[in-house]
């Protein structure tokens, strides 16, 4: 369940609610004004990966880790459950990525001498 979800389901803590909740876990919320940021992905805003841990605790699990950073979620935390598949499956998504060719001088090619003089 996403931000939005939360805050639209029956029984869920309110915005100020949950911000408090959040401090007196220790994960300190700037305003009320930023879990609304998050809730509606303002200007493409999402937690950092400290909030989302508190969210988690602070909503009881509802909402996730996972369901709040959906693009790279096994990459920040690779000890939750299926992290490691799906850190395997991108790396092979990625191993077929075309590297840039050695670099190197041509021998026939003729470079000028450069000389570093100091300053006196």
């Amino acid at each position: 369940m996403d931000l939005d979800q939360y805050f639209s389901s029956p029984g869920a803590m309110s915005i100020s609610q949950l911000r408090l909740r959040m401090c007196e876990l220790g994960f300190e919320v700037k305003s009320n004004a930023q879990i609304r940021q998050w809730r509606h992905g303002y200007s493409d805003r999402r937690p950092d990966t400290e909030y989302c841990v508190g969210l988690e605790l602070a909503t009881n699990g509802i909402v996730t880790r996972q369901e709040l950073r959906p693009d790279d979620w096994w990459r920040k935390w690779p000890e939750l459950p299926g992290a490691a598949e799906r850190l395997a499956a991108h790396s092979f998504e990625a191993s077929d990525d075309v590297q840039p060719p050695v670099g190197g001088v041509k021998r026939d090619t003729k470079m000028a001498r450069v000389r570093m003089h100091e300053a006196s």
